[in-house]
């Protein structure tokens, strides 16, 4: 008796989802509001449409609510991993700032090294030098 007493109350909630999808795709049919698409009971809609017996009882506009449901879920998710990635990037940004701010100062050696005494080193002072080869291979009162 259990398992028809359960089979039957699978069968009224099947039938609770059937009818609650038809009444969310009339008042979606009113307003064609994406607002209006409910997502929580997707799944439960979706495995009704793999019976066969419930997908002959939808008509086209279910159809296209249920295509409406998937699409406000999607755009959902987008703007669920927008706001992560926005999230992450704030977070590495200040961390990266932190770290900066905490070596100032070798940072600002590094920068006046690569801006200013670098440059000058390679065109006012190393045409000047002779390399470890050249070097080598002088020979007494060569300049």
């Amino acid at each position: 008796m259990d398992t028809a007493e359960e089979l039957a109350r699978a069968r009224a909630a099947r039938l609770e989802a059937l009818r609650s999808l038809q009444v969310d795709a009339a008042t979606w049919d009113r307003t064609r509001d994406s607002s209006t698409t409910g997502t929580s009971g997707l799944p439960k809609v979706i495995a009704l449409i793999g019976i066969e017996r419930y997908r002959k009882r939808l008509g086209k506009l279910e159809f296209d609510y249920i295509a409406a449901c998937r699409d406000a879920e999607r755009l959902v998710q987008r703007r669920t991993r927008r706001v992560q990635a926005l999230v992450g990037v704030l977070a590495v940004s200040v961390v990266a700032g932190v770290v900066g701010w905490r070596n100032a100062s070798y940072l600002q050696e590094r920068i006046n090294w690569c801006m200013t005494m670098r440059p000058y080193m390679l065109t006012q002072v190393r045409p000047h030098v002779l390399t470890a080869e050249i070097e080598r291979a002088l020979k007494p009162k060569d300049s």
